[in-house]
């Protein structure tokens, strides 16, 4: 199938741009325009009415699309937000005193900016150091730690940002059900959802999960959720009237109620264009048979061509990859120079080529999706190595 014209309005609008941005920012469809117009149409057709929609078909069927994908016992688990900060947050607030985590030196920015501060606030955190750590060397590493520190929440990425590490399911299993009940855990799975097959199954009865539609879920912004354990009974001080939505004609103002399911994690008012996006994109990649596992396969092709190209290229060899293992990687390569400045120039060059990337440090990642194909692999190197 020819991929890259499902995309053809974000590629013909930048001619002679190479994407290798799928992890920070995926292109969108063409498909989502029409999410887009949708939500216009009902916007100003239904007025106000809209909600009604918007809360009896729209969130229940992005919610069912989730619990699918991601084989969730229950689709009331899943709660959307803006963002996914804003939902980790919320999960924070749920604590009356300053808790000790136990978290990786591996963490997004937002989150471990987030970190920073509650320990200012007498949080006490634990950063484990990842650095080249395979999946089960990590596992081993959480779980070790999790017994001599006995944290009140473990939080992770399963696939890190920086280095592309990905940690694989039946690890991530053990490390779940290998911790002591009473701590809580967040996983952050932005970087990992939509990529391949994945269950969590199992995982989700007793871990909180956390992505977002920006990256490979084609969505773009505000189609962010977590995914809560169904015997949660946090209290978030961090919360919105949205919560008590099912109570809403029957509100008491002496009383506060939080629902039995994912929805105590509501917020308030929110723009849900990227629910509409998201709804649209996926009905209709299913129905075009584009699934997990072809995806999955794809990019692996046209890493394993990056790879091919980027051991014999000049213009890389003061760089590395950090990992290339297909089966315990991201869906990008981190590409590593020993300093700031090295990077810096080779971004600046890359950049100047119209090839699209990003930076992390000493860091350059590329990332891979379906609306590349072979043609721009071999034009990278063309264009770096002349």
């Amino acid at each position: 199938m020819d991929y890259k014209s499902l995309f053809s309005k974000s590629l013909n609008a930048n001619p002679g741009s190479l994407f290798f941005q799928a992890h920070s920012h995926h292109l969108w469809p063409d498909i989502a325009f029409e999410g887009m117009n949708q939500y216009w149409q009902d916007s100003t057709e239904l007025v106000d009415k809209k909600w009604e929609k918007i809360f009896n078909e729209i969130l229940p069927k992005a919610r069912s699309i989730l619990k699918d994908f991601l084989h969730i016992q229950d689709s009331n688990q899943i709660v959307f937000a803006q963002n996914s900060h804003e939902l980790i947050y919320r999960f924070f607030s749920s604590f009356d005193k300053p808790q000790k985590i136990l978290t990786t030196n591996s963490e997004f920015y937002s989150l471990s900016r987030q970190l920073k501060r509650l320990e200012e606030s007498n949080w006490e955190v634990i950063y484990l150091k990842t650095d080249h750590l395979s999946s089960n060397e990590i596992k081993n590493l959480i779980i070790k730690n999790a017994e001599l520190h006995n944290p009140d929440i473990l939080i992770f990425s399963h696939c890190f940002f920086n280095s592309g590490q990905f940690i694989q399911m039946k690890d991530l299993e053990s490390i779940v059900f290998s911790l002591d009940p009473k701590t809580k855990i967040l996983i952050d799975c932005y970087h990992s959802i939509f990529t391949r097959p994945l269950s969590f199954y199992h995982i989700a009865q007793k871990a909180y999960i956390a992505g977002g539609g920006y990256k490979y879920a084609m969505a773009g912004e505000g189609a962010c959720f977590l995914i809560s354990p169904p015997d949660c009974n946090l209290r978030p001080v961090y919360t919105g009237w949205m919560s008590e939505i099912d109570k809403l004609d029957n509100y008491q103002n002496d009383k506060l109620y939080y629902p039995d399911n994912a929805n105590r994690f509501m917020g308030s008012t929110f723009e849900p264009s990227g629910l509409y996006r998201f709804i649209y994109v996926w009905d209709y990649l299913t129905s075009q048979g584009i699934t997990f596992e072809k995806i999955h396969s794809y990019v692996i092709e046209m890493q394993n061509l990056f790879l091919k190209y980027f051991k014999d290229s000049t213009f890389f060899k003061d760089a590395k990859i950090l990992g290339n293992n297909k089966n315990q990687h991201a869906h990008f390569f981190s590409i590593k120079y020993d300093n700031f400045e090295s990077a810096e120039f080779a971004f600046n060059v890359i950049t100047k080529k119209k090839i699209k990337i990003d930076k992390r440090g000493n860091i350059l990642r590329f990332g891979f999706s379906i609306y590349q194909d072979e043609n721009d692999i071999k034009e990278i190197f063309e264009r770096l190595n002349s």
